[in-house]
């Protein structure tokens, strides 16, 4: 059976709800914007695998991003977020992308 998240993933690049995040972010009814995308999107991650990663290389992905996370690398994470989930990182302004990962962050510690 297909994981539904990684269907939508595979197919939009990025899933209808977290869109719906980033309009919400973007029309303000969200309470925090875009720090609560990237609180609501962390936990998900392992879930949204890209199609062009194999469930291994996806493992690998994912620890690439806890170190960028750990060592509070900010523009490390933001690069993998861009490389990672183009789709996404393009519905959130260059100018909230700090308040993107400060939930993101505050998701994982």
């Amino acid at each position: 059976m297909t994981d539904p998240a990684h269907s939508r993933v595979r197919l939009g690049g990025c899933p209808g709800y977290v869109k719906g995040w980033c309009c919400k972010a973007r029309d303000r009814t969200l309470q925090r914007g875009y720090w609560d995308v990237g609180y609501l999107l962390a936990p998900r991650l392992r879930s949204f695998r890209p199609d062009r990663f194999g469930p291994r290389t996806w493992a690998r992905q994912l620890g690439r991003l806890r170190g960028f996370l750990h060592a509070a690398d900010e523009a490390a994470a933001l690069a993998w977020f861009a490389e990672v989930y183009p789709q996404l990182m393009a519905l959130i302004p260059v100018g909230e992308q700090p308040q993107f990962m400060a939930g993101v962050w505050e998701r994982q510690r």
